[in-house]
């Protein structure tokens, strides 16, 4: 992404401020063999072999038609494109979902209702589950609630299902165990051994602001990101914006106690109040940041505790019932920390680090599409009840539908240029940007790397004969601006945007997606669904720091 400055006014008046703009490199469409991918290829050489294949019996016009039409058709899967992509690649899509399909994957139940839960100091045998808790020995009866209250493991660190099974909201403890005067909530997630501390921030209506605001609030997010360390193993920044409709409750509430007045003006009042209820969107923004260790020895240690044995019916092994669990995150509270730090220097409003209590009750109201607060204790986070399709996932009561940002501006824009996307109401959505930093060597290299293909692409379609696009000689400029970068001492980086807008039922979700449609136009971004592929691209969207392609 380069920017370049010009003059809304015109250049050289006075007064003027020169707007800064930026412009986003294409999406690398590199392959083996002058572009082509390997899929392309494959295809290819298949439609090839069968037609040699049936031409190999003899010349005559049923084989000549059949070769041609293997032929014809290995080209069609290579070149041919279907809702944006070729064949060859919605091959692997639709094979995986046809595989989740038989074996009935589109469907997941989390296990924690049925759980139940098992009072402290007791741990009845297997042959005592089934027998009624009246005919069992005294010993072997657990004592009243009232002398030995239980302590089950709260409700936010239980299994989830389906696509979100290992994830665990936990607390943050340093070396020594120590929790601090306020705990630090975080997601660990075992499958690739990552824990994810979030910051509560805000935007403090950045679209409002003159353009020299504008460009002062991005340089502070670029030393941010500067900041970062690559060489901290699977460090990762993640951007959350959400957005849903205000709770206006409260104010209809106050209506009914102090209308007294005269019919008309509590009429008016009325409509203004639900003009302003339809009207009125939340919004807020969160920063994740990622530690993921892997080294075996580098992976949190998890607080034992002294709880008992869980024991299932007909079973003599069990998982321990334990309480939230504690991973030792001292390096990733110096961490976030730091970037608290670094974000308040720039100007950035930071209201501090979710507890792990905060974390569950924003996961469960994006799961379910709920806006507002949550009264109560933290509740579970995550669904109970999964059902994905091809086109969007239900989880309990919401639907979704998530988007990747394919295409970024490919024109010069200006700072705000997300500001449809962001501020347009009508409709919840979740906006997400994962962004990891490559270390300098590895950069390094993947330059070298894209410059050699370019070089020895441009040389085969020279000597071929093809046509060079513009595309292609605007991703080889790319390339060298990316070298020229690096070797000016930036930081290159690898990043990912997705979007995911949310209803409560089909028709209300159809309207969101065509809504959702118009304001990335009008932000000039090209989105493609997720077809195939809705719960896991759900996560990508939820502060887990998940999803970079």
């Amino acid at each position: 992404m380069t920017s370049q400055a010009d003059s809304p006014n015109g250049a050289g008046l006075p007064g003027s401020h020169p707007v800064s703009r930026y412009e986003f490199g294409p999406l690398s469409t590199r392959g083996l063999v002058a572009g082509w991918r390997s899929g392309q290829i494959v295809s290819v050489a298949c439609g090839v072999l069968l037609a040699i294949g049936f031409l190999h019996g003899g010349i005559a016009p049923t084989r000549v038609i059949l070769a041609l039409g293997s032929l014809g058709l290995g080209i069609a899967c290579a070149c041919w494109p279907v809702g944006g992509q070729t064949p060859e690649q919605w091959l692997p899509v639709v094979l995986r979902w046809s595989f989740d399909a038989f074996f009935g994957r589109h469907h997941a139940r989390s296990s924690a209702p049925t759980d139940g839960f098992i009072l402290p100091g007791t741990r009845p045998s297997p042959s005592m589950l089934d027998t009624p808790a009246t005919q069992r020995p005294a010993h072997a009866r657990p004592a009243p609630a009232t002398q030995r209250p239980a302590r089950a493991r709260p409700d936010r660190a239980r299994p989830a299902a389906g696509p979100f099974a290992g994830l665990r909201v936990c607390d943050l403890a340093d070396s020594r165990g120590a929790m601090g005067t306020s705990r630090a909530g975080a997601i660990f997630d075992p499958n690739e051994g990552a824990t994810s501390a979030v910051l509560l921030t805000s935007g403090a209506g950045f679209p409002l602001w003159d353009p020299g605001s504008q460009d002062q609030h991005i340089g502070s997010w670029a030393r941010v990101l500067t900041s970062l360390d690559p060489g901290v193993p699977g460090m990762r920044l993640q951007w959350v914006a959400r957005t849903w409709p205000e709770d206006c409750e409260a104010l209809h509430q106050d209506f009914a106690l102090r209308s007294h007045g005269p019919s008309d003006a509590r009429a008016s009042y009325r409509n203004a109040i639900s003009e302003t209820s339809q009207a009125t969107w939340a919004h807020e923004v969160l920063v994740v940041l990622r530690h993921a260790p892997t080294s075996r020895g580098m992976l949190p240690r998890r607080r034992k505790t002294t709880q008992p044995h869980r024991r299932h019916p007909g079973t003599t092994t069990g998982k321990r019932d334990e309480a939230l669990p504690v991973h030792d995150g001292s390096d990733l509270l110096r961490d976030a920390r730091l970037l608290s730090e670094n974000l308040r220097a720039g100007g950035i409003p930071v209201h501090g680090m979710l507890s792990s209590g905060a974390l569950a009750r924003r996961l469960w109201l994006a799961i379910n599409a709920k806006g507002g607060a949550l009264e109560g204790g933290a509740p579970y986070p995550w669904p109970l009840a999964i059902e994905e399709s091809w086109s969007h996932v239900r989880t309990d009561g919401a639907y979704h539908t998530t988007f990747w940002v394919e295409e970024w501006p490919r024109s010069p824009v200006p700072g705000d240029f997300l500001a449809p996307l962001l501020l347009e109401p009508g409709f919840q959505r979740s906006i997400s940007l994962v962004i990891e930093p490559v270390p300098t060597r590895e950069a390094m290299q993947l330059v070298t790397r894209e410059r050699v293909a370019d070089m020895a692409d441009g040389e085969l379609r020279a000597r071929g004969g093809f046509l060079i696009t513009m595309r292609t000689k605007h991703e080889a400029r790319s390339t060298m601006r990316r070298e020229a970068e690096i070797a000016s001492g930036h930081t290159l980086f690898r990043y990912s945007g997705f979007v995911t807008t949310s209803a409560h039922d089909l028709e209300e979700l159809g309207r969101a997606r065509s809504a959702l449609a118009t304001v990335a136009s009008r932000s000039q971004l090209v989105l493609r669904c997720c077809y195939g592929r809705q719960a896991e691209a759900l996560m990508w969207t939820l502060p887990i720091a998940r999803g970079l392609l």
